[in-house]
């Protein structure tokens, strides 16, 4: 992906070509001579790489309601102290909806700390129902 563009060159009165004050200068390794790059150019490539950095605003792709759903049940499966297979995950946009039932009260809310913990859900709705 080239982020550079040939330089609008100014020919100065000595008769050497130079770029314009707008660009600046970027060595090229594909042998086409000096690229260059403007200021807004390199602040957008900064811009870029610090969402790509830190996973936030435009860069972020979103899961589908099955990736993050898979994703939630399989956090619940791997869940070595209780058993969680009998919480039903349901998933719409980044909003996790467990139901179900389970023996204990602790249970129920390891069910929500888990799918709290799930890269991408923003919010869940725990109705999983404990059994007298």
């Amino acid at each position: 992906m080239a982020l550079t563009r040939p330089s609008p060159m100014v020919q100065t009165a000595d008769g050497m070509d130079k770029p314009t004050s707008a660009y600046r200068p970027v060595k090229s390794t594909e042998g086409e001579g000096a690229r260059l790059i403007t200021a807004g150019q390199w602040t957008a490539l900064i811009v870029l790489i610090a969402f790509a950095i830190t996973g936030n605003g435009a860069c972020r792709v979103r899961k589908t309601d099955d990736e993050l759903g898979r994703a939630v049940k399989q956090v619940l499966y791997d869940e070595p102290a209780v058993n969680l297979l009998q919480v039903d995950v349901t998933v719409d946009g980044d909003t996790v909806y467990l139901s179900g039932e389970v023996d204990l009260y602790a249970f129920k809310e390891r069910a929500g700390q888990l799918a709290r913990g799930v890269d991408g859900v923003t919010a869940v709705v725990n109705k999983v129902q404990v059994q007298p």
